[in-house]
């Protein structure tokens, strides 16, 4: 049996776990850690003012250690199935809220320090072949911001960092490269494509900054056309790249479409204009790892997880049309996300 029937044959199994499987265990002590990001806002996010209240979701997830809170469109869906959890389980079941990053998240999935990872993760085929997840719960897309025409003049050359992303994420070279191949950036085509490539930023000759250079912006003697940072510049977090953006340090963001939109509004106060449209779809799941799990017998009570997850999307009102309801006012949903809910639900509405 191949891993990935493997995986599937123990998603079958939460069937039958949740028929009466739990029911012996419900009296020793259970741990899950659940994994959340800081800054991918609107989907899993650490709670600065009162953004989402209320819900199925409550509050979202809070760290026990020092109260943090965390919330979004994905944290409010594991927020549900875990206090369906622990309305079963009781006090035996102890819920450990763990912040992760964008490059660490599968490395702690990985190794064990988180059992399940609720953040806006794209289901891929290399994630797919090594750990398990749902089915999609969110349909984003790739897309970038870039300034408003009117504020280039005062922003300085073209001779800066072209694109701006975060590492670990599908942006990082996929998006980039997915934009690229609509046509977009043309400007810029050569410089990119040759960091994509491999090529060291310091060696790519760009005719952009030869004028700068010239003008003696560099040492005097002969100069060459180089750039005055990485033609594609990683960032550790959304809020890092977003304040980047808006001081001008980058030229575009690359990011999922409703991540550039929640960030640049807090941090542009709107001062942007965003692509017309969607250069790669993003299909989110909740990924979990069951064969470490299994060793330290976690993995029917992550199987339970999903046992219940799978009731709440199937419920109605679905756990995914409540999240989104209570995490996007406002928000016109794409014609995509619609589809993606219809295939999953059938007939819905959305508020």
């Amino acid at each position: 049996m191949t891993g990935r029937a493997l995986r599937t044959g123990l998603l079958a199994a939460t069937i039958v776990f949740g028929i009466g499987g739990h029911a012996a265990a419900m009296d020793a002590e259970h741990k899950l850690a659940i994994g959340v990001r800081a800054d991918a806002a609107p989907f899993s996010f650490a709670k600065g003012g009162s953004l989402i209240k209320g819900g199925r979701g409550g509050d979202g997830l809070r760290r026990a250690s020092d109260g943090r809170q965390y919330d979004g469109y994905v944290v409010r869906i594991c927020a549900a199935v875990m206090r369906r959890l622990q309305r079963d389980y009781g006090p035996s079941l102890q819920v450990e809220v763990v912040e992760v990053n964008a490059a660490d998240r599968f490395e702690k999935l990985r190794s064990g320090e988180i059992d399940i990872l609720c953040d806006p993760a794209t289901i891929t085929d290399a994630r797919v072949g090594e750990f398990t997840t749902t089915m999609p719960v969110y349909l984003s897309g790739i897309s970038f911001a870039a300034h408003r025409p009117e504020s280039m003049v005062s922003r300085g050359s073209f001779c800066k960092s072209i694109v701006g992303i975060v590492g670990g994420t599908t942006a990082e070279f996929s998006g980039v490269y997915d934009i690229l191949v609509s046509g977009e950036w043309p400007r810029f085509r050569d410089a990119l494509q040759a960091m994509l490539n491999g090529q060291q930023w310091e060696t790519i000759e760009d005719t952009d900054c030869a004028a700068a250079n010239a003008a003696g912006k560099q040492t005097a003697g002969p100069q060459r056309p180089v750039r005055e940072g990485p033609p594609i510049r990683t960032f550790d977090t959304h809020v890092e790249l977003a304040r980047a953006f808006c001081a001008g340090e980058i030229l575009y963001y690359v990011a999922d479409v409703e991540i550039i939109q929640r960030n640049l509004d807090e941090a542009c106060e709107g001062a942007y204009v965003l692509a017309k449209e969607t250069y790669a779809d993003q299909r989110y799941g909740i990924f979990a790892r069951t064969d470490a799990d299994r060793a330290r017998g976690n993995a029917p009570l992550i199987l339970e997880f999903y046992s219940v997850l799978a009731q709440l999307v199937y419920a109605s009102p679905s756990i995914l049309i409540d999240a989104f309801n209570e995490t996007f006012a406002g928000y016109d949903a794409s014609r995509k996300l619609n589809l993606l809910y219809w295939s999953l639900l059938g007939p819905f509405k959305l508020r």
